[in-house]
């Protein structure tokens, strides 16, 4: 099974780490063992349905795009559950891709907006 699935925010604090935390326990992952991946651009997550990439390319630039060959982004994009923050920083998407946008309204609230494309 494979399926991409990016989050977006507006700014920070709106609840990425909380949102994937929520999407991998339906998985059957325990949520205490999930952490935003911003310093080790990918963590690795076994689900109920098989393997489960959580990726963050907010670090990547010009200077560091080797980091993308080593964690293998695009050899898991077409054989796994990939989720990627900071998604615009890749070049393509596969089709179908399941785009999450986070707004933060305020302490207790958030818009979400979500479309495949």
């Amino acid at each position: 099974m494979s399926k991409v699935i990016t989050i977006a925010q507006q700014k920070g604090g709106a609840g990425k780490t909380t949102l994937v935390k929520c999407l991998l326990s339906h998985l059957e992952v325990n949520a205490g063992e999930v952490s935003s991946p911003t310093y080790a651009f990918c963590n690795l997550y076994y689900s109920n349905i098989g393997d489960v990439y959580h990726y963050d390319l907010y670090r990547i630039d010009s200077n560091n795009q080797h980091h993308l060959d080593a964690i293998e982004i695009e050899k898991n994009l077409n054989k796994s559950i990939c989720i990627i923050e900071w998604a615009k920083k890749l070049a393509i998407l596969p089709q179908n891709t399941i785009h999450i946008e986070l707004e933060y309204i305020d302490e207790l609230t958030r818009q979400i907006k979500i479309k495949q494309k």
